[in-house]
């Protein structure tokens, strides 16, 4: 069993609620303490890029004042949340880790905003991105580049490394981060910590992103019990996102374990992908621990086509065509990104509809694996966290689209809006996180989020800090 938590930043946010509505810990106590913790451990870490404390000190001493007079409080009442820096928040820079986006401060929330602050959550500030969320890595050209606190000469993984970094580092127990392609999943694997994509819709997003219906929002917490707080929080349709799903029935389930349940294991989806040795050795190992439940743990046969083929052609497509309008452009992104905007310029007048067929070709072939089992397990990423500095692993460096092709693992799930998160599996033989990727059938939440705590009750990893928050 972990050792019980004995300071704040420890504490998990269903923890921190309990103290919160018996009145043992007022919210501007929480935060004055998350605050502390950002100054002494974020010009190390550089996770965050904007932060209005006099404006939480405010939504602070309101919570404070409310759980005085009120009996029942909100789900959030009094938690310090972070978003991520692609998340609109009204009145707060808005730049996406991009040079033509320094300047812009919109005039709303996004929904997902908006309904933090309605379930009582107090805003701490925006996390560090990529440049509109194009690669793996957390650096862009306005902002110094995030790093991770199990190392500091690695790369969180991007592109909510901001938020990844946080999380891991104790400064606050919730964050919101988004994923184009595996942008929450991907740095959760790197920094230890629970990454969750919901099924497409669940979690609505505005405005429209880039790369349209493959972009999500999600949670990135210390475990899965304060993800699924979060998510309840958040999830419900919205008028301004197209595709949102109504809240339904699901979001009144609980953890609990339920049905016994088979997970298949695909190391590298068929073949699609290499992976790290020792990368694959930790994941193995983690996954042959349902079996300690009493859960089946099988091969699971995977034939399908190389997803980045597709997923590509909407990062191409889709960022090329938001960036190209702006003057100058080429000289004001990130070169990767340049890179892959000038590919996109050279795509034929079909493109979009070889992006189309090309998913629901995925889609079909993917649903097929999945009817082998009710949980799909795979490594998050392909090798453990690469050096800061770079856009993507070494192994990957000398490949056409390298910057992107290695988010294959997890961008299969963009592709066909299945739910998925990334539970850390363990260590690696230099001592960097690992974590293992666990995919549901359409629109099975729930059943990802019960796995995942499965696996949590077996495998706990809570008490598991780096040295720099440890220090």
């Amino acid at each position: 069993m972990p050792q019980q938590p004995t300071q704040l930043w420890q504490m998990t946010a269903v923890e921190l609620r309990q103290l919160i509505v018996k009145r043992k810990l007022s919210p501007v106590e929480l935060l004055d303490h998350v605050y502390a913790r950002m100054e002494k451990l974020d010009p190390k870490l550089r996770a965050f890029v904007h932060v209005d404390e006099t404006k939480a000190r405010a939504q602070a001493k309101r919570a404070e004042a409310a759980a005085k007079r009120r009996r029942v409080l909100p789900p959030l009442h009094g938690l310090p949340v972070s978003v991520k820096d692609l998340v609109m928040v009204a009145g707060m820079p808005f730049t996406r880790g991009s040079a033509l986006f320094k300047n812009a401060v919109p005039p709303e929330n996004a929904p997902t905003v908006d309904r933090l602050l309605a379930a009582g959550a107090i805003l701490t500030g925006k996390t560090n991105t990529s440049e509109m969320g194009w690669k793996g890595a957390c650096s862009n050209r306005i902002f110094p580049e995030t790093l991770n606190p199990w190392d500091l000469a690695r790369s969180p993984g991007g592109s909510s490394g901001g938020a990844a970094a946080a999380c891991a580092a104790g400064i606050g127990p919730l964050h919101v981060g988004s994923d184009g392609g595996g942008s929450i999943r991907m740095p959760a694997s790197f920094t230890g910590i629970f990454g969750f994509k919901a099924s497409h819709g669940r979690l609505p997003v505005y405005p429209p992103p880039p790369v349209g219906n493959v972009s999500h929002v999600g949670p990135m917490t210390r475990t899965v019990a304060d993800a699924a707080l979060l998510y309840r929080a958040m999830a419900g349709s919205d008028d301004r996102d197209l595709y949102s799903l109504p809240a339904d029935a699901t979001l009144d389930q609980t953890l609990r374990r339920g049905r016994k349940l088979t997970i298949g294991w695909s190391p590298n989806l068929g073949g699609v992908i290499k992976i790290d040795a020792e990368v694959a050795r930790v994941c193995e190992a983690a996954v042959r621990k349902f079996e300690a439940i009493g859960w089946d743990v099988v091969p699971v046969k995977v034939e399908i086509d190389d997803p980045m083929d597709t997923l590509a052609l909407h990062f191409k497509l889709g960022i090329g065509q938001a960036v190209m309008g702006f003057p100058d452009w080429r000289n004001q992104v990130d070169q990767g990104l340049r890179r892959i905007v000038e590919q996109g310029e050279k795509l034929g007048p079909f493109a979009l509809g070889q992006a189309f067929i090309g998913r629901g070709r995925l889609w079909d072939q993917f649903r097929k694996a999945m009817a082998q089992c009710d949980i799909l397990a795979t490594p998050t990423t392909p090798t453990a966290a690469f050096k800061a500095g770079q856009d993507c692993p070494d192994p990957w460096l000398e490949v056409a689209d390298g910057a992107v092709r290695w988010f294959t693992l997890t961008g299969i799930c963009n592709l066909t809006g299945q739910p998925a998160a990334s539970v850390p599996a363990g260590f690696d033989r230099n001592g960097l996180p690992v974590g293992l990727q666990l995919i549901g059938q359409r629109y099975a939440d729930w059943t990802v989020l019960k796995a995942a705590k499965a696996f949590e009750d077996v495998a706990p990893w809570q008490d598991r800090w780096p040295d720099l928050a440890a220090a």
